[in-house]
């Protein structure tokens, strides 16, 4: 199963994401949407919205995650052992009020703990990567809070 979330943020629409999971196998995705369009018709499971818990729990059944760059999306996939798969948000689409996800995406992607995706047609080959490549076990490790808390304080 392909877990697909855009985040709760209940006004920045991500149709570029939508959009670019089109080619990946519909029975397999579960999406949670938000703003955003829905996804085509085929897909496993949509939601609108879910609650934290729900979200959890849909990243513990996947086998791969895919995202925007929310540091607690990357953080609760990451801890579950999960290499995510994100996409940022990006100011010029009106995905978001500035481009901070380009700089995260950045900084998560010299940790190796996240597959980036830079161009939309490139999601499914990161996908097919990540299905093949989870977290090493050692989200313990504290590279990845370092990151966060690197980007957070604008330290690179």
């Amino acid at each position: 199963m392909i877990f697909v979330t855009l985040g709760s943020n209940p006004t920045f629409r991500f149709d570029r994401l939508i959009e670019a999971i089109a080619p990946l196998s519909p029975d397999e995705l579960v999406v949670q949407h938000g703003p955003a369009t829905p996804p085509p018709q085929g897909a496993k499971e949509v939601h609108e919205w879910l609650t934290f818990e729900q979200v959890l729990e849909y990243m513990d059944a996947a086998d791969v995650v895919i995202s925007h760059v929310g540091a607690g999306t990357i953080l609760c996939a990451a801890q579950m052992g999960h290499v995510p798969v994100v996409m940022p948000r990006l100011k010029r689409y009106g995905e978001a009020v500035d481009d901070h996800q380009v700089a995260l995406a950045s900084m998560f992607e010299r940790t190796g703990r996240v597959a980036v995706v830079w161009e939309p047609q490139s999601l499914p080959e990161r996908v097919a990567q990540a299905s093949r490549r989870h977290a090493d076990g050692n989200e313990g490790d504290g590279k990845l809070v370092q990151t966060v808390r690197a980007a957070l304080l604008g330290v690179s």
